[in-house]
């Protein structure tokens, strides 16, 4: 996985990750998911992005944070 270094000030943060379900934007989003953030991947490939999703939900830091959301789109 892509180490960030220490992100513990992303407790509780919502961040959004475009090209979240693959590449870069999956590693940054599952970093940011296991730092504590509660994570919105956007892509363009609905299977892949629930994928995604499930790998957030298991990076979560607690089971009391948001479930993780995807958005996609088709072009």
């Amino acid at each position: 996985m892509l180490q960030l270094g220490p992100l513990k000030y992303l407790d509780n943060s919502r961040v959004l990750i475009t090209g979240g379900t693959a590449g870069i934007g999956k590693q940054i989003a599952l970093s940011f998911a296991e730092a504590g953030a509660n994570v919105s991947i956007f892509g363009t490939n609905k299977e892949r992005a629930e994928q995604v999703i499930k790998e957030l939900d298991a990076n979560k830091g607690s089971d009391d944070q948001k479930r993780s959301e995807e958005h996609t789109s088709e072009l």
